[in-house]
């Protein structure tokens, strides 16, 4: 293929939004259908290599399996006291969740969706994230708070690594475990630390001073990116990689992001991440919320009516780029074969 050529399929292939250049902004989210749950739904995460979404409810202390393609609950199980929060390690296939009501985190097979032995922890977990191999993580509630590590393997917290002392904190962990973040809420001022996972002691590597971000923070709501550029805490777009820089703010606290933040998801509306300008309202308000692991279906729960509702995305698939890049490129070399 001439070096015109490449360039020309390189462009395209950034069109479709494999790049930073987005998905088709205008594109509206369609509602699809609702998902009866019956009870207060808590927390949802996507499960990023099956077709399933998961939701907590701490008033029943249920964990509902929710199939993403078939729009439909197909599994729910007793998963503990005062579920809050989950989290999923993939290389063991496994979810962990939160349950505050006790002193003890959930642990359940997703290959036969049964709840395990749970891990008997120090404290009550309210936030958790899964580390790098072998170590999960945690914090409380209420008000001061230290982080915890949990050995997953031997099944015992490492209390001697206890790290961080903030207000009420929600965390979020890079892919690789090696990078923790951890922001508060319930104080008239907004901060983050970051800090060093990739062995023990836990290490502060960075950190914003109290007021660095404007305005007081009540939400529990710090979100990172699938491709760890961006975090959202609050109404703001932080970088990832450097906490003191704010890019934007949206015109309300805002809890989910698409992979590379173009779609930026808040309890009232949907916004162009980038642009900062929202983009359609959703016919309810939600703070719970989750895009599948293909972000073709976004997931809100409308505690009004005790429902999920299911909306499909315009986010196309990775594979169906790839596919028209591919094919682009034999297309090429067609041409190129007859030119000859």
């Amino acid at each position: 293929m001439s070096k015109a050529a490449t360039a020309f399929l390189t462009i395209f292939i950034l069109s479709l939004g494999i790049g930073s250049i987005g998905y088709g902004a205008d594109t509206p989210f369609t509602l699809a259908n609702w998902i009866n749950v019956g009870d207060p739904v808590t927390k949802m995460i996507c499960d990023p290599t099956q077709h399933y979404v998961y939701a907590v409810s701490s008033s029943a202390n249920r964990l509902y399996r929710i199939d993403t393609q078939a729009g439909v609950i197909d599994r729910n199980i007793f998963i503990g006291s005062m579920p809050t929060d989950l989290a999923i390690d993939t290389q063991t296939n496994r979810l962990y969740v939160a349950t505050f009501g006790a002193t003890e985190i959930g642990v359940v097979d997703l290959a036969t969706f049964t709840r395990q032995n749970p891990l008997i922890v120090a404290s009550s977990p309210y936030e958790i994230e899964v580390g790098r191999p072998g170590r999960l993580y945690y914090v409380g509630e209420d008000q001061w708070q230290y982080g915890h590590v949990v050995d997953t393997l031997a099944g015992t917290e490492l209390t001697q690594y206890k790290f961080g002392h903030d207000y009420e904190g929600d965390i979020e962990i890079t892919a690789d475990g090696s990078k923790l973040y951890r922001a508060n809420s319930a104080l008239s001022s907004a901060a983050m630390t970051v800090f060093n996972t990739s062995q023990e002691p836990v290490a502060r590597i960075d950190g914003t001073a109290d007021y660095e971000y404007p305005g007081s923070n009540a939400q529990r709501n710090l979100y990172l990116t699938k491709d760890e550029q961006y975090l959202i805490y609050k109404n703001f777009l932080v970088d990832a990689n450097n906490v003191h820089h704010i890019l934007g703010t949206y015109g309300e606290s805002v809890y989910l992001a698409s992979q590379n933040a173009d779609y930026v998801f808040g309890s009232s509306k949907i916004w162009n991440g980038k642009e900062f300008t929202a983009l359609q309202t959703l016919p309810f308000t939600s703070t719970v919320m989750s895009l599948s692991g293909d972000e073709t279906w976004f997931f809100a729960y409308d505690s009004g009516s005790r429902r999920i509702a299911r909306f499909g995305t315009p986010i196309p698939e990775p594979s169906s780029v790839v596919y028209v890049a591919l094919g682009m490129m034999g297309t090429m070399k067609l041409l190129r074969k007859r030119r000859r």
